[in-house]
């Protein structure tokens, strides 16, 4: 940010805009898979955005890891639910 001169919103409107256009390559490349290119490969990218969209969509879950990210995998995996 102090490179560029830009204040934080203008740095994560710009991240933001990125990650929506990037959902959108995804998304399309998923609808219409390449014939060289497995749909599993492409499930796989998938899954990777999906996690990082989990980890960062709010701040850093890296960083925060003992907290929300904590939080988020416990209910997951460790709270049992109704089916």
């Amino acid at each position: 940010m102090k490179q560029y001169g830009v204040s934080r919103k203008e740095a994560i409107d710009v991240l933001s805009d990125l990650v929506e256009e990037n959902w959108k390559i995804i998304n399309g490349e998923l609808l219409n898979p390449p014939a060289h290119i497995p749909k599993e490969i492409l499930l796989i990218f998938l899954g990777f955005g999906q996690i990082m969209e989990v980890l960062y969509g709010d701040g850093d879950g890296y960083t925060n890891s003992k907290t929300t990210t904590k939080d988020m995998l416990t209910t997951l995996l460790v709270t049992p639910f109704n089916v």
